[in-house]
């Protein structure tokens, strides 16, 4: 099981949500903790004014368990990052620290669409 990882998908003008994770892993014990970081990001080219606005619901999702998360999307500049939520949870693997498993992080924003990241390892 590799011990982490990111990706991210583009959407709207010049912004993205980004997805990293990490792991701890007790092969002895056949768990790893696994804790996901749920990003929005504004490009160079995203408008001065953001569109975004206020709060917004979203979840994470770690091998199939839901976390919900908000993130205050008013915050966001051009050039930065904001951490929309943080979810942790332990996954048994095979004795050999194998264990494939799905990440998946999803934003409503401004209630008009919901945009996500679905990513398996």
């Amino acid at each position: 099981m590799a011990l982490s990882g990111s990706t991210q998908s583009s959407f709207g003008y010049d912004h993205y949500l980004k997805l990293t994770w990490s792991a701890t892993q007790s092969v002895s014990n056949n768990r790893s903790t696994v804790t996901v970081n749920f990003y929005i990001g504004a490009g160079p080219s995203a408008p001065l004014v953001q569109p975004l606005s206020g709060s917004q619901p979203g979840k994470i999702t770690i091998d199939g368990v839901s976390y919900n998360v908000t993130g205050n999307l008013s915050a966001i500049r051009r050039h930065e990052e904001i951490l929309i939520g943080q979810a942790t949870r332990d996954i048994t693997h095979d004795v050999y620290g194998n264990k494939t498993f799905t990440l998946k992080a999803e934003l409503t924003i401004n209630a008009e669409f919901t945009d996500g990241i679905n990513y398996v390892y």
